[in-house]
């Protein structure tokens, strides 16, 4: 008998998809399904408007690395508009960018 011994995942075993990340798409949030195989990438995928980061996790023996993704709100770049005043954005009373 050995004298120490450890448990493994098989090599074979696939990853769940993540479960419970705010603005993640319906559905499954890899889009290759809610199993990705080991050796895989899950390529993340969030509601219309926010960006997924990291963009994808690799399965490991049944583990995601990394583990999680957050969806952030994805900025918007501003149209081109010819013969436009310059500048084209200025602050609101917040603080934040609005077209004039």
């Amino acid at each position: 008998s050995p004298v120490s011994f450890s448990c493994q995942a098989p090599a074979y075993a696939s990853c769940p998809s993540p479960l419970g990340i705010k603005f993640a798409a319906r559905g499954s949030a890899c889009i290759e399904g809610n199993f990705v195989p080991h050796g895989f990438h899950c390529t993340a995928q969030c509601e219309q408007g926010y960006s997924p980061t990291p963009p994808t996790m690799l399965c490991v023996a049944g583990t995601l690395e990394p583990r999680s993704f957050n969806c952030l709100e994805s900025s918007c770049r501003l149209p081109e508009i010819t013969n436009v005043a310059s500048p084209m954005c200025a602050p609101d009373r917040n603080g934040t960018s609005i077209i004039e």
